[in-house]
């Protein structure tokens, strides 16, 4: 048979680029006689790229070995490879989709970014140091990110959301929780806070159940609310129930909650003011007119509060002298009178206060009323 020399050549060419080939990858072209006959069923050049051609081929790298995989090399496998140790990115980005804009990627030291979409939306790291001794502000988790504009519909966006379903337990005695914070041990050179919530929040906490509180809750400025003692609420201040009114705490000479309405009056109010409205069927039990600043005018300073719409409002401080300051108490005199406690009535009450300067020139003078009743 004849066979063409140059087809020869080009066959003994082949043969030696792919046994240089394999010897660069660390491979024996030539397997020992104890080793799986080298095959061209197994292996073979074609197209510039060395293949595995069969099925229950394989190659072997051995100890030392090092695949250099070039710059604008692209690795595709119809399934993923199985690795029995592991694998070094040394750093570099592990692309997780086809437009290469979700990834992983440790690029400093023991912080792993995870990039959604283009951006790092997770960091995850650790604390660091044993001993920190610079002002230093670190996060085990960071979830980073900015919401949309939003023009239309109705859109929920939340940064974590636990999503739990719950199975018919049919025993035992089962705790499930959406977060679950264990206690620790606390330093007296730390404050440990469970939850903070920044400022800007329109709601820090909204819950469509109850707030089962264990202990002291603490407030902007240290006042307190607690049920140490069972039955009972404490509170170590004054509580706000609405504009201008509060809530005394109990004492020796307070047997019951007794509530407070205040506001100010100034000697720019020559008209009536609304100081507040008593709810309906409360009873008054006392009432104070304070002069906190002396009203100036050059002639009398005058002084009435009662009950709106009367044009003559004077049924709790009837011509009081604006020029003396001090305390004025329910009774002490004619223009503190006493005819109106007790019981308001069946609607809500209206009080309001002006003041009278008879020359109109008064520049000063301050004061408030504060007026005390309990609730039916």
């Amino acid at each position: 048979m004849k066979v063409n020399g140059r087809v020869v050549v080009a066959v003994l060419l082949a043969g030696i680029l792919l046994a240089g080939a394999l010897v660069s990858m660390g491979m024996d072209p030539v397997p020992a006689a104890a080793d799986e006959p080298y095959s061209s069923a197994c292996y073979n050049a074609s197209g510039g790229a060395l293949r595995v051609a069969g099925s229950g081929c394989e190659f072997e790298f051995q100890s030392g070995s090092t695949i250099d995989v070039q710059s604008g090399t692209t690795a595709t496998f119809a399934n993923l490879p199985v690795f029995s140790g592991g694998i070094d990115l040394a750093g570099g980005l592990l692309d997780l989709d086809a437009d290469n804009d979700t990834s992983l990627q440790v690029s400093t030291d023991d912080q792993v970014d995870v990039e959604i979409g283009g951006a790092d939306i997770q960091v995850w790291k650790q604390f660091g140091a044993a001993t920190i001794e610079t002002t230093t502000t670190t996060h085990l988790v960071e979830i980073v990110d900015s919401t949309p504009v939003m023009s239309d519909a109705t859109n929920t966006l939340s940064a974590l959301n636990i999503d739990l379903g719950i199975g018919n337990s049919t025993g035992g005695t089962n705790s499930v929780y959406g977060i679950l914070i264990d206690g620790i041990t606390a330093d007296a050179q730390n404050t440990e806070t469970a939850i903070s919530v920044g400022s800007g929040w329109d709601n820090d906490i909204v819950t469509a159940g109850g707030v089962d509180l264990g202990g002291v809750v603490t407030l902007a400025n240290d006042e307190t609310i607690d049920n140490t003692t069972d039955g009972v609420i404490n509170f170590n201040a004054d509580l706000q129930t609405e504009a201008g009114h509060k809530i005394y705490p109990e004492n020796a000479t307070n047997a019951s909650v007794v509530y407070v309405a205040e506001n100010t009056l100034a000697y720019t109010d020559s008209t009536s003011k609304t100081m507040f409205i008593l709810p309906a069927d409360v009873n008054l039990v006392d009432w104070q007119f304070i002069v906190d600043t002396q009203f100036n005018d050059s002639g009398t300073d005058t002084i009435n509060c009662g009950i709106s719409p009367a044009d003559d409002a004077d049924d709790y401080v009837d011509g009081l002298d604006g020029e003396s300051a001090g305390i004025n108490r329910m009774g002490d005199a004619g223009d503190m009178p006493i005819a109106s406690d007790g019981d308001v009535g069946a609607s809500d009450v209206t009080v309001v206060c002006y003041y009278t300067g008879q020359n109109s020139n008064s520049d000063a003078g301050a004061a408030t009323l504060r007026m005390f009743y309990r609730v039916d």
